[in-house]
């Protein structure tokens, strides 16, 4: 049954202080059944898409195919591992294809915060606030920009954030 509902008083004595309890009726909203079969179709429905994502993935084999580099002291990509300020879900989701430039990952400011990572330019920096680890980080825009424009960057990373370790 979806719900029920059942009327009628029933009073006890309690026999510590006399208290007299009464209950005047019961309502039930929904179904032991129900929520376990629930439960069942969420399962099921987070495998199957987790193995749509699997045999859909780039390369068919569920890694991403895009790599990821830290930038070293003079600001240009040397390789590496994965952004610290992103989480698991944003480094291997988003499609980087069209972000990399010199083998550094850009992000466009609105996936930054959708990713967690609030971006402000104030004074030639490049303020960061990563709001999992409540952290700020400072980045001199002017090495970026510069290296952007030297080497004909498109557009669009120059209004982005570097991915950087």
């Amino acid at each position: 049954p979806r719900h029920a509902v059942s009327l009628g008083r029933s009073c006890t004595l309690d026999a510590v202080d006399f208290q007299t309890v009464c209950v005047s009726g019961v309502v039930q909203i929904g179904s032991a059944q129900r929520v376990v079969g629930l439960v069942v179709v969420t399962c099921v429905a987070c495998v199957a898409c987790f193995v749509f994502e699997v045999i859909r993935g780039p390369g068919n084999d569920g890694k991403s195919t895009a790599k990821v580099a830290s930038v070293g002291h003079q600001g240009v990509g040397d390789g590496g591992g994965a952004s610290a300020l992103l989480h698991g879900a944003a480094a291997f989701g988003f499609a980087k294809r069209a972000w990399m430039f010199e083998a550094l990952y850009y992000m466009d400011k609105a996936s930054g915060v959708m990713a967690g990572v609030l971006s402000l330019e104030w004074r030639g920096q490049l303020v960061l606030f990563d709001i999992k680890t409540w952290r700020a980080h400072r980045l001199d825009i002017a090495m970026y920009q510069s290296h952007l424009i030297d080497q004909g960057a498109p557009q669009r990373f120059h209004h982005a954030i570097p991915m950087i370790q």
